[in-house]
């Protein structure tokens, strides 16, 4: 779900000229350090010191990506910045150089800082590696077997004319700006479930997405920070394994069955209103390059309408009226007529009067009888 054609779906289809916030639109200038990578008269003897090259200082502040160099053996060594005053600045991993003599690159990860006026050197591990010519600018050294230098420490030199085949370029800002593509309303099956909701794309230039140490994309329903309705958050390990190039897109589903587990790529988080009963109107994105350069864009301008992803409503049942019980009719009193109606426990089925026994049911029925005839 990352990519500018999902599940067949081209968004493309869905981009018209989008609102654009972005970062860092101004074009970079180069800065350098150091001289040419040229193969020299002499390589040093002493092993285990530091040499800092002062012909050439860095020409701005800035950000040095590129480091070039003279190899005339395969002997290690680390790349180091001090300040004027020869505070070291950083020291670089240790290189071992590719065998053969010649031209050699090697390129930080991430670019390095550096400041105007600081200079380059080297640490040599064994004996030198990198040639030079005893003309030039004074350089200075520390003592043989004097160890790697430390960050923050002082060097304490000696001096001498040097000119070293090693340099840097870089340029006086970071590079990498991101534009926001498409922002669209969308409702498909992925084969990972329906997304029925929204989906945003972004695109890099001076740039890409190799190594990007943070990458969130969030769905807003206004201008503020409060509006916000849900926030996807790469999952590096399977982000940066697959995304390299310069583009990506980012899927919020509303009312859909969109797996973000499965897909892998985002951690999905929801806001308790999350776009289910209000639109999305903006989207923001926010990457960290693995310079370290951290650009963001926005889109407002979404297409499609928002109406068509909400959660159908469930229809109110109507309540089934409680019938009223009709009341059982209170039967009418058998009158005793008959002492036969005494027999076989008729006697029990008579309440005014009621009687103890059949006897006595008999006796009330003859004394009736009786006080009639009178």
């Amino acid at each position: 779900m990352i990519k500018k054609i999902i599940a067949g779906l081209t968004l493309a289809a869905l981009v018209v000229v989008p609102f654009i916030s972005n970062t860092n639109t101004a074009s970079a200038a180069v800065i350098d350090v150091g001289n040419g990578a040229l193969n020299r008269s002499f390589i040093d003897g002493s092993s285990n010191f530091t040499v800092i090259d002062v012909n050439n200082p860095v020409s701005a502040n800035g950000f040095l990506d590129t480091f070039t160099y003279f190899a005339s053996n395969t002997n290690s060594f680390e790349f180091v910045l001090v300040d004027s005053s020869n505070v070291v600045k950083w020291v670089g991993p240790t290189i071992t150089p590719s065998a053969g003599a010649g031209v050699k690159t090697w390129m930080p990860i991430i670019p390095i800082p550096a400041s105007m006026s600081w200079n380059l050197g080297v640490h040599f591990n064994g004996t030198g590696t990198i040639p030079f010519d005893s003309t030039g600018a004074s350089a200075s050294f520390t003592a043989n077997g004097s160890g790697l230098p430390i960050v923050g420490s002082t060097l304490t030199v000696g001096v001498a004319s040097r000119t070293y085949s090693f340099g840097a370029t870089g340029t006086d800002t970071l590079q990498g700006t991101l534009s926001a593509e498409d922002f669209g309303v969308v409702n498909y099956d992925t084969g990972l479930g329906f997304l029925k909701g929204y989906t945003a794309g972004f695109g890099l230039t001076d740039a890409t997405l190799a190594g990007a140490t943070s990458v969130v994309v969030k769905l807003y329903s206004g201008n503020t920070e409060g509006s916000l309705l849900q926030t996807n958050t790469a999952i590096l390990s399977k982000f940066n394994a697959d995304i390299t190039g310069i583009q990506f897109s980012s899927p919020f589903d509303v009312s859909g069955t969109f797996n973000y587990a499965t897909d892998g790529y985002w951690t999905n988080v929801r806001e308790t209103e999350y776009g289910q009963s209000v639109p999305a109107t903006r989207v923001v994105a926010t990457v960290t390059l693995a310079n370290g350069k951290v650009v963001t864009a926005t889109n407002t301008n979404l297409t499609g309408s928002p109406t068509t992803i909400y959660p159908t409503p469930t229809p109110t049942p109507t309540p089934t009226p409680t019938p009223t019980p009709t009341p059982t009719p209170t039967p009418t009193p058998t009158a005793l007529t008959d002492k036969e109606q005494c027999k076989n426990g008729g006697w029990m089925t008579f309440t005014n009067p009621s009687f103890r026994n059949q006897g006595q049911c008999v006796s009330y029925l003859m004394s009736n009888e009786n006080a009639g005839r009178r």
